[in-house]
């Protein structure tokens, strides 16, 4: 008796076949080797991905750049914004826990074509990790972030893992560039010390002397504050006000307090060196002196 071929069976009996294979990795060996059998098994094995397996495949398409499997997942019914609660990869991987989206993952991963493709198909670019409000202050904020201790959304993550070009496309799709959790995202990217992230977040318009957060510090307090004189720098450069840093009327040069390099920074950009203790006000003298000294020994 000559062996009958499955592609010389009647479509419906192919089907059926098919769907009684139970096996996920059994049919997609069976979809690589029987192009014929492709478009039949391709729905069945996505479907089964979305029921069985938490929509995997989509944040393993994220967190690798794959914009096609992102592509088919989605077109195969799988939500855009669901969470990955499951998969170890949540914990483990880019350091987001608690449910991150696929959008998340393409952020905080660098993944700008992958980000593209979600927000495309409506991606929520606010929505957040359900974690604890409560985790960390400043740059320990920070920390617990890249701990996954900390809400965040898709723009804080591309933030905190330093991807400024990723940080570029979301603001081009609408995110929000003043969105506030605990932190705003000039903030956010100023304590994280991410100085290309800063740069783009001003050309794109972020309030620079907004003061935000639970301290009410400005981002110049809070680079101060995290030593970053660079930033410091730059910050001064695109006109932060020298003179108020928030609360009340806690200014800049007070949070540089025993900082001499930041406070000659802040006093050459216009700074009231009234605002210095007597202490830090003797050594800027000192300094001064010292400078002048050297000046006129070489000229």
């Amino acid at each position: 008796m000559t062996p009958t071929s499955l592609l010389t069976l009647p479509p419906e009996l192919q089907l059926t076949i098919v769907e009684n294979i139970d096996s996920p990795r059994y049919l997609n060996a069976l979809s690589q080797t029987c192009k014929q059998l492709y478009p039949i098994i391709t729905p069945i094995l996505y479907g089964d991905e979305i029921k069985n397996n938490y929509s995997g495949a989509l944040f393993w398409a994220a967190r690798n750049n794959s914009p096609g499997t992102i592509e088919r997942m989605l077109s195969h019914g799988a939500s855009v914004d669901s969470e990955d609660g499951h998969s170890p990869a949540s914990a483990m991987i880019t350091k987001i826990r608690h449910h991150p989206t696929a959008l998340m993952y393409a952020a905080s991963n660098g993944h700008i074509e992958s980000a593209r493709t979600l927000l495309k198909h409506g991606a929520d670019a606010y929505k957040y990790t359900r974690n604890d409000y409560g985790a960390g202050r400043g740059p320990a904020l920070v920390e617990a972030a890249k701990g996954g201790m900390k809400p965040m959304n898709a723009l804080e993550a591309a933030i905190v893992e330093g991807h400024s070009h990723t940080v570029q496309a979301l603001l081009n799709h609408g995110a929000d560039i003043e969105r506030i959790a605990l932190h705003s995202p000039l903030i956010t990217a100023v304590v994280a010390g991410n100085i290309s992230a800063i740069t783009v977040l001003l050309v794109n318009g972020a309030k620079i002397d907004a003061a935000y957060c639970y301290d009410a510090n400005t981002a110049l307090v809070s680079a101060i504050n995290a030593r970053q004189i660079e930033i410091v720098r730059l910050l001064l450069h695109w006109g932060a006000n020298v003179h108020e840093g928030y609360p009340s009327d806690f200014t800049p040069l007070e949070a540089a307090e025993g900082q001499m390099n930041m406070i000659k920074l802040l006093v050459r950009y216009g700074a009231d060196p009234a605002r210095l203790s007597e202490a830090d006000r003797e050594r800027l003298e000192a300094e001064k002196a010292k400078e002048a000294a050297r000046w006129e020994e070489h000229h």
